[in-house]
């Protein structure tokens, strides 16, 4: 597969015929990501000064919420019930004067 190298919002690349793969989205709290296929995330709280650091989201797929977990800094979150998965690596948190970011890397997502 190849992965794409987006200027702004990312860009979903197939692999295979099933899944789906981004390479990276950077995200601030409150922010809705829509990654593809009815897979959506929400950055509902995040925890710089914790250690390791923290951060939770809510997972919705066709709008329904599936799942909202507490992660750490470094964690592979992976979501599968019913044929239905989706996974992402907590890549980085990051503390900002002003605002804090989460960092998610190699997204992946199954296509409906």
């Amino acid at each position: 597969y190849t992965v794409p190298t987006p200027i702004g919002s990312p860009i979903p690349t197939t692999i295979g015929t099933d899944f789906g793969l981004i390479a990276n989205k950077t995200m601030t709290m409150d922010e809705n990501w829509n990654v593809g296929s009815g897979w959506a995330l929400t950055v509902n709280s995040i925890d710089p000064k914790s250690a390791p650091r923290k951060v939770m989201i809510t997972l919705y797929k066709n709008g329904n919420k599936v799942d909202d977990p507490i992660l750490n800094m470094g964690e592979i979150y992976s979501y599968n019930i019913s044929n239905r998965y989706f996974s992402t690596n907590v890549a980085s948190i990051l503390a900002g004067n002003k605002t804090d970011l989460v960092l998610f890397k190699d997204t992946t997502y199954q296509i409906d």
